[in-house]
């Protein structure tokens, strides 16, 4: 039997799937999602997600993502720091919702926990002159000099003394 005279379907002009994966594994990469979850979400292998992070158009549609809030993501930091410096002098609340005056050791060793977090995430790429990176003094002093900037209403990151070079 023969088969009747059948057109082929005309081309997509849509985007390829491909392309469509790239721009999805793009946002949850920025949004800080797991491999292994970005992988079920988009039906493909660890593997390839990786591969999706090396792509070149993965990596400027992440800059685009991120550049666009970049405002907001200022703004987010110097809330978190705020939060962070306000659970350093926390004080415990008894069960009526009043001020003990005692200091709550639990919200103070979180507050520290959290800032040793970012302390690690933001660590500086070690000298290789000096071989050692910013210590604690530094960081507490570039920090310091960061909120006065703030407070004065200045750009804190106007100077290049506090963005150095040596910072990830």
């Amino acid at each position: 039997m023969a088969r009747p005279n059948t057109k082929k379907a005309p081309p997509r002009k849509s985007a390829k799937p491909s392309d469509v994966r790239k721009k999805l594994a793009a946002g949850m990469i920025a949004a800080g999602a797991k491999q292994g979850a970005i992988a079920e979400a988009l039906g493909v292998s660890t593997r390839q997600v990786k591969r999706y992070r090396a792509d070149n158009q993965v990596r400027d549609r992440i800059a685009e993502l991120v550049e666009r809030h970049t405002e907001k993501i200022d703004d987010l930091f110097a809330v978190m720091l705020d939060k962070i410096e306000e659970g350093f002098d926390a004080d415990l609340v008894d069960s009526f919702g009043l001020l003990t005056g005692a200091p709550d050791h639990r919200a103070r060793g979180a507050a520290v926990k959290n800032m040793m977090q970012l302390a690690a995430t933001l660590r500086p790429k070690i000298d290789k002159k000096t071989k050692r990176g910013l210590t604690l003094s530094e960081l507490v002093e570039k920090y310091e000099d960061y909120k006065q900037r703030v407070e004065a209403g200045e750009d804190p990151l106007a100077d290049e003394a506090l963005v150095s070079d040596q910072v990830m």
